[in-house]
Parts: C-alpha cells; structure tokens; sequence
C-alpha cells in the first residue's frame, strides 16, 4: 500500500514518463480531513494546542482546525468515506475524490479531474490555506489527531530517520501522503469544486 520509495522519489521530480495512477487511498470517518505539512504530526505543540483548545470550551472541530492553523495546515470537512489523492504536475493541483471502483482507468479519472479544476481556476475562492515546507503533504482523517499511539509511533519513526517508514504508517492507518510542488515549500489553497464532489488543492498565496 502507498508508494515505494523509488516513486516517491520519481513523483517528486514530476516525472512525465510514468504512467498515470488513480492516487492514494484516503479514508475519511469523522466527516473532517486535516491536510498539514507531514512533518508537523510529530510536532508536539500542534497536539498541545489542540488539547487546550478543546478543554477551554472549544468544540473538538473548532480546536483542530485552530490548532492546525498555527502550524500550516488545516482541517476541512469532507464526507465520510474512501477518496482518492490524486497528483497532476502539469496542471499543478492535488484533487480528493470519490473512489471509483467502476472499470474506469486512471487516464480517465486524472484528465476528468483536469477538466473540473481547468473549469473553476480563474474564479474558485480559496476556503482554506495549507503551508509546506518538506514538499510533502499528509492527509488523514480529523479523528487520528487524537489517537496519542499513532502519534508517538510517527513521532519515534521519524526521531529514528526512517521517513519513509513514518509515511507508511500514516497510509496503514487510511490516510495518504503526496509531495507537493516546489523544492522549498508550496503555499497552496483549498477549493470545493461542487458539481463532481472534489476537493482540490492548488498554489495560491494568502493575503
């Protein structure tokens, strides 16, 4: 499951000669998906945060997403169930959507989503920002922000150098990681493309 470490590796160069794929799987329960730079999971004043948040009487949405924030990335609400990541460098945008598990092929899937974002570019409204600083952007269901043994096990794979081993851990647990765009960081928007039910991500800068 996930990428091996050579298409990790391809992906992050843009490569145009592999052939397309539907994406990493995303599985989303709580209704929320918290997209963040991946190396703020093992970030321990981003868990702090949220837990103060929460138990100064905010709600555990409002503490995430606030939380979040202070760290470049967000959480974003998402109905449950199973998405695909997709990834596309020549139109530069990261898409969530539905998984097909009809016989559609990943040409189809990736050059379907090229048209609903080519569609609404010029005039989306950015709901949302996400900050990046690795390239590489993690996506997990809201509720595993709570789970204290994830967290800890990231946390110890990363303190260990073993990255790869930390981004497979977040994709055992239903969430996906993907590079973003730029060598040194992307600052990207979120945007709600309604008609086909995708969230896509794309560069925009905040003002």
């Amino acid at each position: 499951m996930g990428n091996t470490e050579s298409e990790e590796q391809g992906e992050a160069k843009g490569s145009s000669t592999r052939a397309p794929r539907t994406g990493e799987r995303l599985v989303v329960e709580s209704g929320h998906v918290a997209v963040i730079d991946q190396f703020m999971l093992a970030n321990p004043q981003l868990h702090t945060a949220r837990e103060e948040l929460a138990s100064g009487g905010q709600s555990d949405v409002e503490a995430l997403q606030q939380a979040l924030s202070r760290y470049g990335g967000s959480s974003l609400a998402l109905a449950p169930g199973t998405y695909q990541v997709l990834r596309d460098t020549e139109d530069t945008f990261l898409a969530l959507v539905p998984a097909d598990e009809s016989d559609t092929s990943p040409e189809e899937v990736i050059e379907a989503a090229k048209e609903s974002v080519r569609a609404v570019r010029d005039s989306a409204k950015a709901e949302a920002h996400v900050f990046v600083d690795t390239r590489c952007l993690a996506f997990l269901d809201a509720k595993l922000l709570e789970d204290q043994e994830l967290i800890k096990q990231f946390a110890e794979l990363r303190s260990s150098g073993n990255d790869k081993g930390a981004r497979d851990l977040v994709r055992k647990r239903g969430g996906a990681v993907r590079y973003g765009f730029n060598k040194y960081g992307d600052e990207l928007g979120a945007f709600r493309v309604q008609d086909v039910e995708m969230l896509a991500l794309w560069p925009d800068v905040a003002e």
